[in-house]
C-alpha cells in the first residue's frame, strides 16, 4: 500500500511538473495590441497609392519579461513597410510599431487582399496580425466611361464601389454597397443633354422587399428584385422634362434599398456598361467642381467658391455648310479660289484671264486687250 501511494505522489508530481514546463514554454512576455482576432482594414482605389485611408497601423507592444526584448517584425506582401525590429523594455517597458502602405499598393488588382505581420520575440514564439485592403475601382472605369466627362457621388448608409467578381462585360462593373434593414446605397452623375441612357443591371436580393432602382431628378423610372440576371435598360432623357427646363440637367441615381428584409442571395445590384447617345449633336460636359481659395481681406478667413467649367462639344461627323471635305477637287465649272492654279486639264472660268505664266487653253482667244503669252 505504501508503495501505490508514493507511486501515485510521484505521478501526480509529474503530471505538475509537465503542465508547468509547457505553460512556461507557451508563454510569451511580450504582447502586441491589437489582438489577432481585430486585423486592421483599409480601402483606396486601383492604381491610387494617395487614397487609402488610413495608411498607417500602429501596434502597442508590452514586456512583461525581466530582459530587454528586440522584436523582428516581418510581412509577406511587399505593399506594406515595416520596422525591422522594435525594443522593448523589461518589467513592463512599451514600444510601439508603425506599420505603411507604400506605392506597391497601386499594383494590387480589385478585391479584398490579406497581408500578415509576424512578431518574433526571439524565444522561437510569434504572434501574427493581420491588415486587411479592399481595393476599389472608380465608378466611372466599372461602368466603361469617360471619367473626364461623367463624375459619379455615392452615398446612404454605404457606398457603391467598382469591382471585377461580377460582371456583364467580363472585366468590371458597379456594386452596391453592404447595408442592413432599413438602409439605402446609391450612386447617382448627371446628364446635360437630352438622349438615350443606356445600361445593363442585375440583382441578387429578396423579391419585392429589397429592389434595385432606378431614378431620373428624383422620378422611379424602374425597378427590379429578387433573382433578376443581367439585361439592359433603355431611358429616353425628354428635352420636356420639367425639371431639365427648369436646372438643365438630368440626374441619373441607382439605389438598393432593404427594408426588413432578410438577406437574400448575394444581397446587393450591379449596374455595368453605362452608355449615352445625345438627341443633339451638342453635347455640355461640365468639369469636376474645384473649391477656389478667396481672401476678402486680412481680418476674414479664406471663403471657399465653387467653381465649374462647362466644354461644348459637337458630336456630328458632318463638314459644316460650305466646308470642302478633305480631299475633294473643286465643283465642276466652279472658278479655283483666288491666286490657285486650276485643276489640271481643266479650262479656266470664262471671262477669267489665264493664270500668270500659263498659255491659253488651244483655240481660245486671248482676253481683250492683253497680248498672247509667247509661244
Amino acid at each position: 500500500m505504501c508503495k501505490s501511494f508514493i507511486y501515485q505522489v510521484w505521478i501526480v508530481v509529474a503530471l505538475v511538473l509537465t503542465s508547468w514546463t509547457v505553460s512556461q514554454a507557451q508563454w510569451n512576455p511580450v504582447t502586441v495590441e491589437p489582438g489577432e482576432d481585430d486585423p486592421y482594414f483599409t480601402s483606396g482605389y486601383q492604381g491610387e497609392p494617395d487614397t487609402y485611408a488610413p495608411d498607417s497601423f500602429t501596434y502597442y507592444l508590452n514586456n512583461q519579461a525581466t530582459n530587454t526584448r528586440h522584436v523582428t517584425i516581418t510581412s509577406d506582401v511587399d505593399w506594406l513597410t515595416v520596422p525591422a525590429q522594435v525594443q522593448v523594455g523589461g518589467q513592463g517597458g512599451e514600444a510601439e510599431a508603425i506599420i505603411l502602405i507604400n506605392n506597391n499598393i497601386g499594383d494590387l488588382p480589385p478585391g479584398l487582399h490579406v497581408a500578415t505581420l509576424s512578431f518574433d520575440t526571439g524565444d522561437g514564439l510569434l504572434r501574427e496580425r493581420y491588415v486587411e485592403v479592399f481595393v476599389k475601382l472608380r465608378l466611372c472605369v466599372a461602368l466603361d466611361v469617360d471619367c473626364d466627362v461623367w463624375h459619379f457621388d455615392t452615398g446612404g448608409d454605404a457606398e457603391w464601389y467598382g469591382q471585377a467578381d461580377e460582371t456583364y462585360d467580363g472585366v468590371d462593373a458597379a456594386q452596391s454597397g453592404a447595408i442592413g434593414n432599413n438602409q439605402e446605397t446609391w450612386m447617382e452623375t448627371t446628364a446635360y443633354t437630352p438622349g438615350d441612357i443606356r445600361f445593363w443591371w442585375k440583382v441578387s436580393s429578396e423579391a419585392l422587399f429589397a429592389p434595385l432602382e432606378f431614378y431620373v431628378n428624383g422620378a422611379l423610372v424602374d425597378s427590379i428584385s429578387g433573382d433578376v440576371d443581367w439585361h439592359e435598360v433603355t431611358v429616353t432623357l425628354d428635352a420636356d422634362d420639367a425639371n431639365y427646363l427648369d436646372t438643365g440637367a438630368f440626374v441619373l441615381r441607382w439605389r438598393y434599398v432593404k427594408d426588413r428584409a432578410y438577406p437574400v442571395g448575394a444581397d446587393c445590384g450591379w449596374v455595368d456598361q453605362l452608355s449615352f447617345e445625345p438627341a443633339d449633336f451638342l453635347l455640355v460636359n461640365p468639369s469636376a467642381p474645384q473649391v477656389v481659395e478667396v481672401c476678402i481681406d486680412q481680418e476674414n478667413p479664406l471663403v471657399g467658391e465653387l467653381v465649374v467649367d462647362y466644354t461644348v462639344v459637337n458630336t456630328d461627323p458632318t463638314p459644316a455648310e460650305g466646308e470642302p471635305v478633305e480631299g475633294e477637287a473643286p465643283v465642276e465649272g466652279e472658278a479655283p479660289v483666288e491666286g490657285e492654279a486650276p485643276v489640271e486639264g481643266e479650262a479656266p472660268v470664262e471671262g477669267e484671264a489665264p493664270v500668270e505664266g500659263e498659255a491659253p487653253v488651244e483655240g481660245e482667244a486671248p482676253i481683250e486687250g492683253e497680248a498672247a503669252i509667247e509661244g
